[in-house]
């Protein structure tokens, strides 16, 4: 074999197992430290006049350190209906708490958004609430379930 050859052979087979190694780590890397579970739609309320909808979303992530958050944004009724991650929604949010944390959707008007939450008996609950979406035509109000 010519030494150009055994060179170029050599060469591919490092090549070789250096882009399985990264690839390798690269999914060991998202399936422990990182990466973020597809979100889901745990509940969609139609505003009364139907011009918006609020929705509660459940999103996840981080591997074995993991986090989970449900979160709620409103949207108008004629925008295609996409389901954020909790990274990715962080401008529309209009609350978000920790999973579990017992959260119900209701309308007191048509343009005002009612979240009621239930924190679970001996546990710690972080939330975020906001008094406007995004855009500010619908207020929202924040209160704790009895």
């Amino acid at each position: 074999m010519k030494p150009l050859r055994l060179a170029i052979n050599v060469l591919a087979g490092v090549g070789a197992c250096a882009l399985f190694t990264v690839g390798w780590f690269w999914h060991f890397g998202n399936a422990v430290f990182g990466g973020t579970d597809e979100p889901s739609a745990e509940e969609i309320v139609a505003s009364p006049d139907g011009n918006f909808r609020a929705v509660r979303i459940s999103s996840a992530g981080g591997g074995a350190a993991g986090w989970c958050r449900e979160f709620v944004i409103v949207q108008s009724s004629t925008e295609i209906s996409s389901i954020p991650s909790y990274p990715q929604a962080q401008g529309e949010l209009v609350f978000s708490a920790n999973c579990n944390t017992g959260i119900t959707l209701s309308w007191a008007a048509p343009s005002q958004l009612v979240v009621r939450y239930k924190m679970a008996p001996g546990t710690l609950t972080s939330f975020e609430a906001r008094p406007t979406n995004k855009s500010q035509n619908v207020a929202v109000r924040v209160e704790p379930d009895a």
